[in-house]
């Protein structure tokens, strides 16, 4: 589903989920800056930040979480489909379907944990062992909430496919979960490597 069409919870999430995925990208690139920066300073001025290890650590964490909706919301995520995309198109909609319900059942069990996990380092006024003392609700939350919007877009995924799939739109199914061919993936890069466009990004 492009950003430009679809319900207002579509268009939003996956706007968000976009978003995300550059900050995620950026904070990769302050985590390179931070290591460069403390190596050149232990060797060349004998000083060093004491913090780079804790704060590229919750950079990493946080970035992969944040990337999860993005990756998903432009179908980057690693995809198996050898099997899957051989089979006639009524039982590949709803293996389509059971893949999204267990990746479903899976993300209500890890946002249920990262929230339970932030909200018991909020009672318990938890800190970082380190010369910062950040409160551990603080990147626990950041990395919830990357985890939180990969399972709205899961969520409104599985239910437009429940939707199709009632309609008897089993076509519809396929194609919105469908893998990328090389062909896409060539015009992104090509796009990409001319600064274009953002290209249409899609709810799986």
């Amino acid at each position: 589903m492009s950003t430009a069409t679809g319900t207002w919870a579509q268009r939003h999430v996956a706007a968000l989920a976009i978003f995300m995925s550059r900050v995620a990208g950026w904070l990769y690139v302050l985590c390179a800056v931070m290591i460069v920066f403390d190596v050149v300073a232990r060797n060349l001025f004998a000083f060093s930040t004491q913090a780079t290890v804790e704060l590229s650590g919750y950079a990493l964490g946080c970035g992969i979480a944040w990337g999860l909706a993005g990756a998903f919301v432009a179908r980057m995520h690693v995809r198996v489909d050898m099997l899957l995309e051989r089979l006639p198109g009524t039982p590949r909609a709803w293996l389509h379907l059971m893949a999204l319900a267990l990746l479903t059942a899976f993300l209500i069990a890890v946002v249920y944990g990262v929230g339970m996990l932030a909200w018991d380092s909020w009672e318990l006024d938890s800190h970082d062992m380190s010369a910062l003392r950040i409160p551990l609700w603080v990147p626990q939350s950041v990395f919830g909430l990357g985890i939180l919007v990969f399972f709205a877009a899961v969520l409104i995924t599985l239910s437009d496919v429940i939707r199709h799939l009632l309609r008897g739109d089993l076509q519809a199914v396929n194609q919105q979960m469908r893998q990328k061919s090389a062909s896409e993936e060539a015009a992104e890069a090509i796009e990409a490597s001319h600064g274009g466009a953002n290209h249409p990004a899609e709810v799986r």
